[in-house]
């Protein structure tokens, strides 16, 4: 019988160190649960900041494409008001021009008008064309000097060429054909000239 104590005692033995191990084995067991819950805990929470960062960028890109096309229809409203305006600077400096011109039109016709001898007639027409140099003065035209003056391809046409003299050395303007006039720094018409070559 000590014989079958000693058996019973040799399998509980192990049975207890068994017991130990599967002891520790189901310690362990929701040590690593644990760990698995922490991870899945943690990457979900990255996820988390990876959706929210994601979803702050992707508003951030509406606005700047909502801003974007705001900017692009004024742009666009801009070009449109400044075409606009350009038009409308355009039709009133040719009717402040024609403004001008009308009394000058007013004297041709009261000129006509009158039955005058041609001496007076003449007078008339003289007075007129001052009144229109006067308008243009106003205006900011001026003839430019050719007769004279050392030709200038920037100022002046040259449509023929004649023998330089005394009174006009060569590269010098011996005739104009036709007045040349500007505006500012602007040509409106080149002169006319005979070039002394």
């Amino acid at each position: 019988m000590e014989e079958k104590n000693e058996n019973l005692n040799q399998e509980t033995e192990p049975n207890a160190a068994d017991c130990g191990q599967q002891a520790e084995a189901a310690c362990e067991e929701p040590k690593a649960q644990d760990k698995k819950k922490d991870k899945k805990k943690h990457k979900d929470a990255e996820l988390e900041k990876i959706k929210a960062l994601l979803e702050k960028e992707q508003q951030q890109s509406a606005d700047y494409l909502n801003t974007a096309q705001r900017l692009q229809a004024e742009f666009d409203n801009f070009r449109r008001r400044n075409q606009t305006l350009r038009a409308d600077a355009y039709q009133d400096g040719k009717l402040d021009t024609l403004k001008e011109l009308l009394p000058v039109l007013d004297n041709f016709e009261r000129a006509m008008a009158a039955k005058a001898d041609a001496d007076a007639f003449f007078e008339g027409v003289e007075k007129i064309y001052k009144q229109l140099l006067e308008t243009m003065t106003k205006m900011g035209v001026e003839e430019i000097p050719a007769l004279g003056e050392t030709f200038d391809p920037e100022k002046h046409h040259a449509v023929m060429q004649a023998e330089a003299t005394q009174d006009y050395p060569a590269g010098t303007v011996c005739e104009v054909f036709q007045k040349g006039y500007r505006a500012g720094e602007k040509v409106l018409r080149y002169s006319m000239v005979k070039v002394a070559q």
